[in-house]
């Protein structure tokens, strides 16, 4: 996008651009390794207290090489280990995160009831 001059908000421009790589009849896919760019990303800005991944592969065809499913979850937390994640961190974003905020909404919500 950048290299064509558009933003990342431009989603018209976006759509053309999906809808031209699709013609190709080969569009880029993002690896696990870029996914992990992601996940650390976030980690810098927000905290890993802060990250969390889902398992909804509805609704798109494009998905990570060697991502495609929550049964490859392994392979990008093996990457993120391979990086010099600590096994706790992972097990926070794996869903400790998640568990966690459950359980804070569900006494915030006991306490004020």
């Amino acid at each position: 996008m950048e290299r064509r001059g558009m933003g990342r908000e431009d989603y018209p421009g976006y759509k053309v651009v999906r809808e031209e790589l699709a013609a190709t009849g080969s569009p880029p896919r993002a690896t696990i390794a870029q996914v992990a760019d992601h996940i650390e990303h976030v980690r810098e800005a927000a905290g890993v207290d802060h990250i969390g991944i889902g398992s909804d592969f509805d609704g798109t065809v494009d998905l990570p090489v060697g991502l495609g499913d929550v049964s490859c979850y392994p392979a990008l937390f093996a990457e993120l280990l391979d990086r010099g994640w600590s096994e706790d961190d992972c097990a926070r974003v794996a869903g400790g995160n998640v568990l966690r905020v459950m359980h804070d909404a569900e006494a915030f919500s006991r306490a004020t009831n």
